[in-house]
């Protein structure tokens, strides 16, 4: 049997084309006897969509403290922040070159009453005024100074002197009084 040139390709494009076949139809089933004996057939990775940044909202400023009227609501407003451990709330009543004059020293000035209240008054101490009375901008009042639980000092003769809205000095009457018989008295005592 005799084969020409034109029948020798039809062969070789017969056969090319029948392993092409086989190999899909061997993938197609074992693709199938894997999924049928529990197998799973490789998915796909998905692609990730692209995220976008949310646009920077504005954020509420915190509500402002309000502003005591009366010397008497800056004396209180001061000991309450106090008494909450607001350092920076509670020097926001005092003015830059108030003088404090307590049991445990004298401190002139913002950054010196700042290390007081710091280093011996938040987290150790909390007040509890009463019978707080104005003349002017002279607020005295009853006091009672508690640690850890226990009352530390107790007496009816505190004195916070208040102008223009700012705590000038904070003591007692009687420390009070010595500083402005002194032979240099403060400013807050020409009002005396």
């Amino acid at each position: 049997m005799f084969i020409n040139s034109d029948q020798t390709y039809s062969v070789r494009y017969f056969a090319r084309r029948t392993r092409i076949v086989l190999w899909v139809i061997t993938s197609l089933i074992i693709t199938l006897l894997l999924t049928a004996c529990g197998g799973t057939a490789p998915t796909p990775t998905p692609i990730p969509a692209p995220t976008q940044t949310p646009a920077p909202t504005a954020t509420p400023a915190p509500s402002a403290i309000p502003v005591p009227t009366t010397p008497e609501a800056v004396v209180q407003a001061y000991y309450d922040a106090l008494t909450a451990e607001q350092l920076d709330t509670a020097l926001a009543f005092v003015a830059d070159d108030a003088i404090f004059f307590n049991p445990i020293g004298l401190f002139s000035g913002a950054a010196e009453i700042r290390e007081h209240l710091q280093n011996e008054v938040i987290g150790s101490l909390t007040f509890d005024l009463s019978n707080l009375q104005a003349d002017g901008g002279k607020v005295t009042y009853a006091y009672e100074v508690i640690q850890n639980g226990s009352t530390v000092d107790v007496g009816t003769d505190g004195l916070t002197v208040v102008q223009n809205g700012k705590i000038v000095f904070d003591g007692t009457v009687s420390s009070g009084a010595l500083l402005c018989n002194g032979d240099t008295p403060p400013g807050f005592c020409a009002g005396e």
